[in-house]
């Protein structure tokens, strides 16, 4: 057990009464958070409440709250400020010396309007939005920071509860048909279970990250043998139950995803160690992951019986959604080479894709994002994005190092780093749904993010250096 000083309240106090913020902050995020479009109408009541409880925690600790974790806030302040200066007014004489700059001096020229002060943004509104969204994960770093490690367990029951919601929901969509009022947004996938969210890849998503954390929490059972082994039934059983789940709800992403997910579980879980009663005695727990496997393979096996296997389907027939976006990223990427090395802005992809397409790919629907947040990334901000992109690589490759060293040296099951592992797991998989989506631009997906960072923050950490204050053993 860690003990730890320091609060919200003062210095000597237990900061562990503040589990209520990151908690709060997660259930509205939850029921408001699940969408990645501007015009949403419940985002700016989740930016004012984000912003209202980090304007509540600064004014009560200061900005030394985030000493724990400063590297990934700095990244996203780097953001925001890259976001500020791209929304700095240029005179005439600079902006129209940017590339891509081009189309405004054109539409100005047929107006018969004078070249007046732009910035570099080329849709400053947008731009501001996405300064805007950055809000919700420095307020989630902020409440963590708050809460202490001491409270990462019980955040984590939470999480799954949330988590095993937005799974139930999914289901009760699937079961209430398309068009039911259990789809929380106008813009949808309405023809499959998209849980809290709009779209059903980022809801498989979550299902995904389900497993490693799964893992993870089972890993640290304590208590008697049977009851742990009963928990550890349930659990595994709970898991099992996902991957139906995932496959019913349509996205072969999320086929990718879970895959990855259950790797990492299997990686991450180790046997309890429960204590035993003098009447059970000492009767060893048999090594569960065997258990895990039978489980997980009879659940596959039901999933490719079952007669609603949608993904499997999707993933056999390439759709019209596939080729649009394989063919789109040849245009994204001459859009990126139009506006190197500054990029065209925050938030410019939608209008200014509207002038680079193609004839042959008008449709009734739009595309909302890029559906490669990289690529976007570098059309966002230029070689300053693939700088970005590249130190977020390198600085998660650094951290998976030094957590397999720290597990090869630990002798005791530290729960920093099953938390740790989990985060880890969690990074990977919002990593790689990037290369096809847009998960990190959703404000539930960026919170629960934001906790994997700070679980793999307080795994790398040095003993006694872990929250504010002093820690200890007890």
């Amino acid at each position: 057990m860690i003990k730890s000083q320091g609060s919200l309240a003062g210095p000597n106090q237990d900061h562990g009464s503040g589990l209520w913020m990151p908690i709060a902050l997660l259930v509205v995020v939850f029921l408001t958070g699940g969408a990645s479009r501007f015009d949403v109408l419940s985002l700016p009541f989740l930016r004012f409440f984000a912003a209202a409880i980090l304007v509540f925690i600064l004014v009560s600790r200061g900005f030394s709250i985030f000493a724990e974790f400063r590297r990934p806030v700095g990244y996203l302040a780097i953001v925001g400020i890259i976001i500020l200066l791209q929304l700095v007014p240029l005179p005439p004489a600079v902006w129209t010396l940017l590339p891509g700059r081009d189309l405004i001096l054109d539409v100005e020229a047929a107006a018969g309007m004078t070249s007046g002060w732009r910035p570099l943004a080329m849709v400053p509104h947008l731009a501001w939005n996405s300064l805007f969204a950055l809000l919700i994960p420095i307020a989630m770093f902020a409440t963590l920071a708050v809460s202490g490690p001491r409270n990462d367990t019980r955040l984590l029951d939470f999480l799954l509860l949330f988590i095993g919601a937005d799974a139930l929901m999914g289901v009760i969509q699937q079961a209430a048909g398309s068009g039911s009022i259990f789809y929380l947004y106008r813009i949808t996938n309405s023809d499959s279970a998209v849980g809290f969210f709009s779209n059903r890849n980022h809801h498989a998503l979550l299902l995904a990250c389900a497993f490693p954390l799964v893992a993870a929490r089972l890993s640290l059972l304590m208590g008697e043998a049977q009851r742990v082994r009963a928990t550890l039934l349930v659990g595994m059983s709970i898991a099992a139950v996902l991957v139906p789940v995932i496959v019913v709800i349509g996205s072969r992403a999320g086929l990718l995803l879970g895959a990855i997910g259950l790797v990492a579980a299997l990686l991450i879980y180790r046997t309890p160690k429960p204590s035993f009663s003098r009447r059970t005695g000492a009767v060893p727990l048999m090594d569960d992951r065997w258990v895990a496997v039978g489980i997980l393979i009879v659940a596959i096996a039901v999933s490719v019986a079952s007669s609603r296997y949608t993904a499997f389907d999707r993933l056999s027939a390439v759709g019209n959604g596939q080729s649009d976006r394989a063919a789109i990223a040849p245009i994204i990427w001459q859009m990126i080479q139009d506006h190197f090395p500054f990029g065209a802005g925050a938030g410019s992809f939608v209008p200014l894709f509207k002038v680079y397409e193609p004839l042959e790919l008008l449709n009734p629907t739009y595309y909302n994002h890029a559906h490669n947040d990289l690529l976007e990334f570098l059309l966002d901000f230029g070689i300053f994005g693939a700088l970005l992109i590249i130190a977020a690589v390198l600085s998660w490759t650094a951290s998976a190092i030094r957590i397999v060293m720290k597990w090869r040296q630990s002798a005791q099951r530290d729960r920093r780093l099953f938390l740790g592992t989990a985060g880890l797991a969690i990074i990977l998989q919002c990593a790689v749904a990037s290369v096809f989506d847009y998960p990190l631009r959703v404000p539930l997906m960026a919170a629960i993010f934001a906790v994997a960072v700070a679980w793999v923050v307080r795994a790398l950490a040095e003993p006694g250096k872990v929250g504010h204050g002093h820690e200890r053993p007890a």
